[in-house]
Order: structure tokens, then sequence, then C-alpha cells
């Protein structure tokens, strides 16, 4: 018997499943959304005594984990017990990458599109912002001497599950020890494959997209997830430009939850010490 799971490319594991015989189940896999085997990136697999012991697994793993696509017993309990760790096989993760050249260019394309809007965006559009009550968080949940990498695309991509899984943390204590704040008065952003990874029961549904066109002025408190990065080339791409880059992602995002004429203090958590940085450092450029 065997249990295995589907990972996108943010480590994320998105189903867990069991089967007599891994070949020919993962071969005939298709009850699943065409989503789910698009964003497989890596399929890994484990093998177990008996049909008793798969099961139990299984149960155990979608309930610690959450994956995106199970439905079967997925809820809220809490096992009395720790299961020991399994070792993992690497399976060949192609299997079931059926997207045409063109639906792939097409994402690829609208992601760009994306990008572009933010690039020609204007940093004096923003200047309202520099005048509003602002906090940014100084809180031991910063993560301490971070590379500026952190929590980028890239970092993303290599980063193990409990270094993601360590920022889920933080951002539930933000908004629900910090703040202690409603699901109504929250909202936070991150890169869509890992949104599933950060949710956590009270603040899932204040997820908003970076480029979404919603506002929402009765907001609060924000957690900004990201640490944004060009994809393509933009004005040369020297430093100065890619940051600037970011700052007009980060504020486009922000502008939407602060009005031009508003008093009450917005809380925000940032945890990329550069996109936090770069907040506190144009914000202060007003104040002096």
């Amino acid at each position: 018997m065997f249990v295995y799971k589907f990972l996108n490319s943010y480590k994320e594991v998105i189903y867990i499943g069991r089967t007599k015989g891994i070949r020919n189940r993962l071969s005939q896999h298709k009850h699943l959304p065409k989503s789910c085997y698009n964003k497989i990136d890596l399929i890994q697999y484990c093998k177990l005594k008996n049909n008793d012991e798969s099961a139990i697994y299984e149960r155990y793993l979608i309930n610690e984990i959450k994956p995106k696509y199970n439905v079967q017993y997925k809820n809220d309990s809490n096992f009395r017990f720790k299961l020991p760790e399994l070792t993992w096989i690497n399976y060949d993760q192609n299997i079931f990458k059926d997207d045409s050249e063109e639906e792939l260019n097409k994402k690829r394309t609208l992601k760009r599109d994306d990008m572009r809007g933010i690039s020609d965006l204007k940093l004096e559009d923003f200047e309202y912002l520099k005048k509003s009550n602002i906090s940014i968080i100084d809180h031991k949940i910063n993560t301490k001497n971070q590379k500026n990498n952190f929590f980028s695309k890239s970092y993303i991509k290599k980063a193990s599950f409990n270094d993601i899984d360590k920022v889920r943390k933080n951002i539930s204590n933000f908004f629900k020890n910090i703040c202690k704040c409603r699901e109504g008065d929250l909202v936070w952003t991150c890169l869509p494959d890992v949104k599933h990874t950060l949710s956590t029961k009270g603040y899932t549904k204040g997820w908003d997209s970076l480029v979404s066109e919603n506002h929402n002025y009765e907001i609060r408190y924000i957690a900004f997830i990201y640490n944004i990065y060009p994809l393509e080339k933009v004005n040369g791409s020297n430093l100065k430009s890619i940051d600037e880059f970011a700052l007009k992602g980060m504020l486009s995002f922000l502008s939407r939850y602060i009005k031009k004429v508003d008093d009450k203090e917005i809380t925000i958590y940032i945890p990329s010490r550069r996109m936090r940085d770069m907040l506190l450092n144009w914000i202060n450029v007003y104040n002096d």
C-alpha cells in the first residue's frame, strides 16, 4: 500500500491520496479538477506495510496539512498523537501536464500584463499615503537576519514547508493576538499559489489579489506577504528601478484600503525586511 502527495512549485501540498498500486493509480488519476493537475510540480510517494497503516496516514496527513484539493477527511480534527515522519520518494511529475503551449503563453502574458500595469503607476499618485495614520508593526514576528529575497517568488520555490508555515503562524499571531481583529476588519495578500498554505481559520476570507480592483475602506489591519520583483526588465532593471517597481506595487495595494482623508490608524504587517524598509524610508522622506 502507498500514500502519495501532489506538490506545486511552491512546495505546497495540494492533494494527498493512497493506493494499492502507485503506477496504475497515478496513470489513471483523472477525478480531480484540471487546475489541480496543471499545478503539479512534484509527486512523492511512500510505501507502507498494509491497508490500515496507509488509511491512518492518509487521514492524519490530510488533517495536518489540509491540502486544497482534498475534500474527504478534511476537518478541524486534532489528533492527540504524532505519527513518525515518512520517507518520501519522488515520482515522475510530468504525467498530468497537458496544457498546450498556447495556453501556457496566455498565462505568462497575463502575469506580464499585471506587472506592466504596476510599471505604469506613478509614485506621486500615492503621496497622500504619507500623511495617513499608518503603523508598520515592529515585533518579534519580524524575521531577523533575512536576505533581501526573503519570501520572494524565487525564495518560496526553494523554501521548505516549515519555512512557509512559520510565516503562516506569524500572520495568525498578527491578526489574532497582536491586533485581536475580526475577519471583516482585515485584508492580506500573497502569491496566489501559496495562499492555501498561508491560510488559517479566522482570516482566510480576507485574502485579496495584489492587482485586483477591490476597495474596502473599513479595513484597519493589513498583512502584506509579498516581496515584489518584476518578471521582466523594468527600465534597465537597475536596483533603483527594481525597488521603485516593488514600492509602487505595494502602495497600489495599500491605496485600495486607505482613504485620502482618513484619521483611523492602519496597522500593517510586512514580513519582508526589504519591503518594510522601503515603505518606511518612503514615508520618512515626507516626515523629514
